[in-house]
């Protein structure tokens, strides 16, 4: 399930879920396109959506690759010609600030504002700040940082030193601003590296570490299937036994686990799948979230029962038991949506709202949808 689209720069590829990007021709000539196109994908994948500046590059690349979906070819570029109007991005931005919208179909203006870009996205999502939905406000910030726009770091500086937001948004606030690295934030990201609020002073502790790295591995290869921004850079290696070690061993440095966490992302498959989930059940709540992340990355039916187990703890925090709903969503699986159903009615309202929107992940990853980043087709139906 879940072949994705993907284009990126001047070349189209089709990519497997939970697998780096590979090539496949689109079949038959009734140019009916059932796969679905990975505007930056559902809630994991950083890949933005590149508005060409030249239609016929785009044109000619693409016809090129897929001769026989000519038709489809000239529908793509109206439809970037569409997205890329001054005026469709202030729409979009009116359905993510407006509450009155269903939270999904706010996710998904967010994911549209995320891959089109530019000054005033940026803007838009950071008047988002003061909605009422935590979980909202995560996502918020989690786009910033993989929009890597230097424009927001204003706004999520303002955020990662507000009191008054909540611990889970303040965290993805510092870790945005990792995100971005530039070093001109190595001192607040230092300074609320002590702050008493464990998952903020340990999410800067590793955004310094990463903006340190990258300043000692200047032109180091990103070579991420996900087309992620990471916290941590990938461990080296392949050995999934050393890195499972390292991954579960509480003794060790928090950046040097989420390398690992991430090394064994990158390795994929099932005994990769299966070491991450024990990680569920150690560490910190921000190491056991970003866990659960990870694992909805990989979208791996063996993380089921692992996710659901989280989800189902009660007892567990909710930053955590969001984030498996969310995994279990991308995973989509016949018993995904099961959990998630069960949940719908949670006492703790992020998630609540996380079961929400990862139900409608699941009913985009069945569907033949042809993206998630559906923003412009809001405005359509809206108007």
């Amino acid at each position: 399930m879940g072949r994705k689209v993907l284009i990126c720069r001047h070349f189209l590829f089709l990519r497997h879920s939970g697998r780096p990007p590979d090539t496949r021709v689109f079949p038959g000539p009734q140019n009916t396109i059932t796969k679905k196109l990975l505007l930056g994908g559902a809630l994991y994948s950083s890949a933005p959506m590149l508005i060409f500046p030249c239609s016929e590059i785009v044109t000619s690349c693409l016809s090129a690759r897929f001769p026989s979906s000519q038709s489809f070819t000239q529908d793509w570029v109206t439809y970037i010609s569409k997205m890329a109007a001054p005026c469709v991005v202030h729409s979009v931005g009116t359905i993510l600030l407006d509450p009155g919208h269903p939270l999904p179909a706010r996710f998904r203006a967010l994911f549209t504002l995320r891959n089109l870009g530019g000054a005033e996205a940026v803007e838009l999502i950071g008047r988002g700040f003061g909605d009422e939905s935590a979980l909202l406000k995560h996502e918020l910030a989690y786009c910033l940082g993989q929009m890597r726009d230097p424009r927001a770091i204003p706004v999520l500086s303002a955020v990662l030193r507000d009191p008054g937001q909540e611990p889970m948004v303040r965290h993805e606030a510092g870790e945005a601003l990792g995100a971005i690295a530039d070093p001109e934030v190595l001192a607040l990201l230092k300074e609320y590296s002590q702050d008493p609020v464990i998952e903020v002073a340990e999410t800067c502790q590793i955004a310094v570490r990463r903006i340190e790295w990258l300043q000692q591995n200047p032109g180091a290869p990103d070579n991420n299937p996900y087309l992620s921004v990471d916290p941590a850079p990938p461990a080296e290696g392949a050995n999934i036994s050393a890195l499972r070690a390292t991954l579960l061993d509480d003794s060790c440095a928090l950046f040097e686990r989420y390398r690992a966490m991430f090394a064994l992302r990158n390795i994929g498959g099932r005994e990769a799948v299966l070491a991450l989930t024990d990680g569920l059940q150690f560490g910190s709540s921000l190491f056991r979230h970003e866990i659960g992340y990870v694992l909805g990355q990989m979208q791996h039916e063996a993380a089921i029962p692992g996710l659901a187990a989280a989800l189902e703890r009660f007892e567990e925090n909710p930053m955590v038991r969001h984030e498996c709903a969310e995994a279990l969503g991308s995973i989509a699986q016949e018993e995904c949506f099961k959990v998630l159903q069960a949940h719908m009615s949670d006492e703790e309202p992020v998630v609540r709202e996380s079961c929400e929107v990862a139900l409608d992940m699941y009913a985009y990853e069945n569907s033949n949808a042809f993206q998630y980043a559906d923003g412009l087709d809001q405005i359509q139906k809206c108007t």
